[in-house]
């Protein structure tokens, strides 16, 4: 049964893949794949895509050009017929061969292409295991004709280490350096340049923080790590120098294009299968990095790393199910929805059509509602890692780097009310009512305070900011982003937000009358009843709220 077939794909029967079966969709359509140390992927239905590690622009693993009309720069796997000399790519890009079978099946936490061209079918399972901070991609390869087949598999990536996109990639390739080893069969690349800004540090003067690696379960027959030799001077992607050769340059260290290929032989008995790993990811040091390649770089690894990373996914979805009438809302909010909700927006916070990385106070907060009925742990935890980023004086930050701690001070005014809101969805799913007790410091004070404080400074100060007639004031723009001129000089009024705090100013109430702390209870209540009547006098039409 294909569910909700279009001319471009369709669900799974069991709603957990989407099947896309003609890649020219009317825009790239991707996968984001993390897990939950923050390293992650996107990968399109042509294969094309980046890798990160916490931050996708500070941080970045690979280089990708964000053209979303060719989306043709990611990481590849060409395959090579040596007797013929023929040759095309397990994805669609970057060779972009007529294939006889194509298929993209975007999973929950993978991606597989299969490819069927000149009697080989191919698999490509690209995927990131629960705990590490590498990504694995699993071959499968299958002769279906009546002959033996000597192949030749090449990988290709280009390594970004640091802020991307690097625009002046003349000056920053020069700090780059890759190394091979071959008792390890794996690339290493490191950076002695990183221009992220850190606290009480000079930029453009201190090293990456990682050392990154590309390796295989097959020893090499050789490797690159120079674009020049792989592609060739005025060259392209699908149709490279190396492949033409069938043989890579052995050249590695300093002052190249920095490159990560790797070329691996195989060899078929007609109908026979064969199945290769590589290894994607990086460390904080070299030993940390050998750790991580011998713990997944050989098939059984890898298969069992797969089958842990399916379980993870639908362990967590599965805890909470939902059966309607409506076949489509149930695959949407069983897994869909939640999936990349957590996978793109709380865990990777990056995409295809906006690279990101940074953690937002209002997304991170609205977002970890998905975890109030699967798991209220994370929920809790993104609470107090929201609240730490509070100002004494109940203002907050719209935005923080993970990296280095630093953030943006905001008049936003709906971003501060978020941390009482959701502190509200979360006791009502949980009755924890310790958790309101909870220390948490502040972003400019060592000062610890509960997590019932930080939530009443937050509605404290948006009381202090309402019109002279009673509405709240929009500052910098409410949840409505695109408004954030509507109000810089504290006179536009948000209806919306007024309705919000109202929203938020009953709710506490209730939870402090529970609670017994009636005088505080009693001032909302008091405060809410006056900004009901001054909606409905200066905002009600008769009609419409305007």
């Amino acid at each position: 049964m294909n569910s909700f077939k279009t001319p471009y794909g369709y669900f799974s029967e069991d709603g957990r893949e989407y099947i896309i079966k003609n890649i020219k969709t009317p825009k790239p359509w991707v996968n984001i794949i993390s897990n939950s140390k923050n390293y992650g992927l996107a990968i399109s239905q042509v294969g094309s895509g980046y890798s990160w590690f916490r931050h996708a622009k500070e941080n970045r693993l690979t280089r990708w050009s964000q053209d979303l009309i060719r989306d043709n720069w990611g990481k590849y796997v060409y395959l090579r017929d040596n007797k013929t000399n023929q040759f095309w790519s397990s994805t669609y890009q970057p060779v972009k061969r007529k294939v006889t079978y194509y298929r993209c099946r975007h999973g929950l936490g993978y991606t597989t292409f299969e490819t069927l061209y000149k009697d080989i079918l191919s698999s490509l399972t690209i995927f990131v295991p629960p705990d590490d901070s590498l990504e694995i991609w699993f071959i499968t390869l299958e002769n279906q004709s009546s002959y033996k087949k000597d192949l030749s598999l090449f990988t290709y990536l280009e390594w970004a280490l640091g802020v991307a996109p690097d625009a002046h990639r003349e000056f920053s390739k020069l700090f780059i350096e890759t190394s091979y080893s071959p008792q390890k069969r794996t690339i290493f690349a490191e950076n002695r340049l990183w221009t992220i800004q850190r606290k009480d540090e000079t930029p453009w003067n201190s090293s990456w923080d990682y050392v990154a690696f590309h390796s295989s379960s097959l020893r090499p027959a050789s490797y690159d790590g120079s674009k020049d030799n792989f592609v060739g001077q005025y060259g392209d992607f699908n149709n490279p120098e190396a492949l033409k050769k069938g043989i890579l340059s052995k050249s590695v260290g300093k002052w190249t294009d920095p490159i990560g290929s790797l070329h691996v032989k195989v060899k078929l008995k007609p109908k026979q299968k064969k199945k290769i790993i590589f290894l994607l990811g990086l460390a904080e040091n070299r030993n940390q990095a050998d750790e991580l390649i011998s713990k997944y770089n050989t098939v059984k690894k890898a298969d069992k790393a797969f089958m842990e990373t399916k379980d993870m996914w639908l362990d967590m979805l599965n805890k909470f199910h939902i059966e309607t009438p409506d076949a489509a809302f149930n695959i949407m909010n069983n897994y869909w929805l939640r999936y990349q909700t957590i996978s793109a927006r709380i865990w990777g916070r990056s995409a295809y059509y906006q690279m990101g990385g940074d953690y937002g106070f209002r997304d991170q907060l609205q977002d970890s509602q998905v975890f109030l009925n699967i798991d209220t742990e994370a929920a809790k935890r993104q609470i107090i890692l929201n609240a730490s980023h509070q100002f004494t004086d109940g203002t907050v930050e719209h935005w923080w780097n993970p990296l280095t701690n630093m953030g943006k001070r905001t008049d936003i005014t709906d971003d501060l009310l978020w941390l009482p809101f959701i502190c509200i969805s979360y006791l009502k799913e949980t009755a924890d009512f310790k958790f309101l007790k909870k220390k948490v410091d502040f972003i400019d004070s060592r000062r610890k305070t509960s997590i019932l404080d930080h939530c009443l400074k937050a509605i404290d100060r948006s009381l202090s900011r309402l019109s002279p007639r009673g509405l709240s004031l929009i500052g910098e723009g409410d949840w409505n982003d695109g408004l954030c001129r509507a109000g810089n000089e504290w006179k536009g009024e948000s209806i919306w937000l007024s309705h919000f705090l109202y929203g938020i100013l009953i709710e506490w109430f209730e939870l402090l009358t529970r609670l017994n702390k009636t005088k505080t209870a009693q001032c909302l209540k008091e405060r809410a009843d006056k900004l009901r009547e001054d909606i409905n006098r200066h905002a009600w039409d008769g009609a419409w709220y305007i």
